[in-house]
């Protein structure tokens, strides 16, 4: 009986130890250091992106004001276009992931493996032998593979040189309107007074030359 009893308090104790011990391990091992790897190519080509700046922001909810930007570290991919994040900042980041690198346009997107566009640029003759009335104002767009758009609005002059960014690597089709006063959204419909378009081909970081009759 004694043999018995002593049994049963050896037990006892062995499974409140290693429940214990089971339970101070869970607490000792809440925080998760897993670290991603970020990698940056350049589109298309799939070449490595050293020195993509990747800036992090978050929001901060306030009863007042509502959602307000905080700024994260900012991190810096290597020769290999690869950085480090630590999962928990990459997963607080839930107001801007957005990598930026000169001559190569910024994206904004969260995600490991992020592809960038190289520019390239436009200098666009403007001739016109119409008189236009001083409100009107001309707009250039185009829209990249990666479905970002570059946009410029200026009043319509009369004989002018503008320089437009591209995207290089990439067929630009570049659509051009001239408004009477307003362009979309700011008016609907909107008085189109001339409109057309050009496609330019240029390589990355390459410079072009056009023109546009108006």
């Amino acid at each position: 009986m004694k043999k018995q009893s002593l049994y049963l308090l050896i037990c006892t104790f062995t499974l409140f130890a290693s429940c214990s011990s089971s339970d101070y391990f869970h607490e000792d091992n809440t925080e998760d250091n897993t670290i991603y790897t970020i990698k940056v190519k350049e589109y298309k080509t799939n070449l490595p992106l050293e020195g993509v700046k990747i800036n992090l922001y978050y929001c901060e909810y306030d009863i007042e004001f509502g959602c307000l930007t905080r700024f994260l570290p900012v991190y810096t991919t290597d020769e290999k276009g690869e950085t480090k994040i630590p999962k928990e900042v990459y997963i607080k980041a839930d107001k801007g992931f957005i990598s930026k690198k000169t001559q190569y346009w910024d994206r904004n997107i969260k995600t490991k493996e992020i592809a960038m566009e190289p520019e390239a640029w436009a200098k666009i003759s403007l001739k016109t032998n119409t008189t236009f009335p001083s409100t009107s104002l001309f707009v250039l767009k185009t829209t990249g593979e990666l479905n970002i758009e570059s946009f410029k609005s200026f009043k319509a002059p009369k004989d002018s040189i503008i320089d437009f960014r591209l995207f290089g690597n990439e067929i630009n089709k570049i659509d051009w309107v001239v408004y009477k006063t307003g362009y979309p959204p700011y008016c609907n419909p909107c008085d189109i007074l001339s409109s057309g378009s050009l496609s330019l081909n240029p390589q990355k970081f390459e410079t072009l030359t056009s023109s546009i009759n108006y």
